[in-house]
């Protein structure tokens, strides 16, 4: 199963996959099946790292934390900076990471910035940070 999960291309999977014992031709229709059935952005499993980053970001930027909406003192953005390392580099980045998987991550970018005291908290270090 190692090698299965460092190939990087669907064509490689398959090969892959097709190589196995008969006794895993079932798997193998099953996971490629699931493969093919995922959008675009994410079958092509070069581009993984890319959709993980985007969606790390994401969820770090909807941590219940940011709920509360923005910090009332540059102290306590300062200590949620402290508390939260990534919190910048997420602030200013996860429009980078998520270009190529707008589709893909929809849910995930409209819990992000449907709710106004958290888009508001990311606002304020956006600003704050850069």
């Amino acid at each position: 199963m190692d090698l299965i999960c460092i190939q990087t291309s669907v064509a490689s999977l398959r090969n892959c996959l097709a190589t196995l014992p008969e006794t895993y031709e079932k798997a193998y229709k099953i996971t490629f099946d699931r493969i093919l059935q995922q959008p675009a952005t994410i079958v092509d499993l070069s581009k993984r790292p890319q959709f993980d980053v985007a969606l790390s970001c994401l969820t770090y930027l909807d941590f219940e934390e940011f709920s509360l909406g923005p910090c009332s003192s540059v102290g306590d953005l300062q200590a949620r900076l402290a508390l939260m390392p990534f919190l910048g580099y997420c602030a200013r980045s996860w429009g980078l990471h998520i270009r190529q998987f707008q589709k893909a991550l929809m849910e995930n970018i409209t819990d992000v910035l449907g709710i106004a005291p958290l888009r508001e908290a990311l606002w304020q270090v956006l600003h704050f940070v850069c």
